[in-house]
């Protein structure tokens, strides 16, 4: 079954005011989580759809290949603008997108949906879809100082990539010798005319004057992508050669899954959630993910980037991270790593 994804198609009673009001449809993409992210940095609204029938290099969590065949499944990234909300609401917009998921797949396709932590999508204990998440923070207010002859620049959003003008620059409207550079108390910002440039990959350049840009870091959230994709109605032989281990909603169900219907369901149950995320209702998320996750209570493995770690599963916290109980009574709190089941 290929049935048919359109702006025109998804738009066609879909029941929410924000979220996938506005659409970017495309028939073939490397990732739509590059092309959203693309748009966010260009100011797209709260709430773009980036959705494509074939991704050529879609990207799952610690740089895994996602494989992304057209037609038969949902490959789509959402564009998120919460106001004033720190960096870990990041974890949280995956964690109500993550239950959104499971929600929409129960009601469309009548299956069982799970969680794994940390994003993993389950039916019958089988991945059938995962989730993806990047963001850009907000430049906090920026001071430039002038002194022997370097440039200081509190820290700043990386989009906030800044060149230095060919003319000294003036603060309180007078102009200040460049021989005065030196002794120039601070200067703000918006009293130098800056040009933004883009920098390329690689380290950044020492903020001394002439240097090209500089990088910095925020305190809340610009914008955040969440991108998603579901293995729908792949066959059984597409599985065995894409991803052996892991099973679609056509295997599961024994028969084919509508995508549209489903993408509408998913964005429908995310903009709720989403509401009562920017309402600062972040227990009731923590509490509803925490009910989905397949994970808790469970004896596992839990492999990070400083190494393997055993224990029970025992909750997550509201930030998203797993509680570890381990074998000597300690508890670990995890943000990231890949879990497997103990069976011995």
């Amino acid at each position: 079954m290929r049935d048919e994804l359109s702006p025109t198609l998804i738009r066609r009673g879909l029941r929410t005011r924000l979220i996938g009001q506005d659409i970017t449809y495309l028939r073939t993409v490397d990732s739509t989580n590059t092309v959203a992210a693309r748009a966010a940095s260009r100011g797209a609204a709260d709430g773009l759809l980036v959705i494509a029938e074939e991704q050529t290099a879609g990207r799952g969590r610690l740089g895994r290949r996602w494989e992304s065949p057209p037609g038969v499944g949902l490959w789509f990234s959402l564009v998120f603008r919460p106001p004033d909300l720190p960096l870990t609401a990041m974890n949280r917009l995956l964690m109500l997108t993550g239950c959104a998921v499971a929600q929409a797949i129960e009601q469309v396709a009548h299956l069982s949906a799970w969680l794994k932590w940390p994003n993993d999508v389950l039916v019958n204990g089988r991945k059938v879809g995962g989730l993806l998440g990047q963001a850009a923070l907000t430049p906090p207010p920026i001071g430039v100082n002038l002194r022997r002859g370097r440039l200081e620049i509190a820290p700043g959003s990386r989009r906030h990539c800044l060149r230095l003008p060919d003319r000294p620059p003036a603060r309180t409207g007078a102009s200040t010798p460049v021989d005065a550079w030196p002794q120039a108390p601070e200067v703000r910002l918006e009293s130098l005319n800056l040009t933004p440039v883009t920098l390329p990959p690689g380290p950044l350049p020492s903020p001394n004057i002439g240097a090209e840009g500089v990088w910095g870091r925020g305190e809340s959230l610009d914008w955040a992508i969440v991108g998603v994709g579901l293995n729908v109605n792949a066959d059984a032989a597409t599985m065995q050669a894409i991803a052996p281990h892991a099973s679609s909603l056509l295997v599961e169900r024994g028969q084919p899954v509508s995508r549209v219907r489903l993408l509408r369901a998913i964005l429908e149950s995310i903009e709720p959630r989403y509401d009562a995320l920017r309402a600062g209702e972040t227990e009731r998320l923590r509490a509803e993910w925490a009910a989905r996750l397949a994970t808790l209570g469970q004896q596992v493995t839990v492999t990070t980037p400083a190494g393997a770690l055993e224990g029970l599963a025992e909750d997550v916290d509201a930030d998203g991270a797993l509680l570890l109980r381990l074998p000597d009574g300690r508890l670990e709190r995890l943000l990231a790593g890949d879990v497997t089941l103990r069976t011995t």
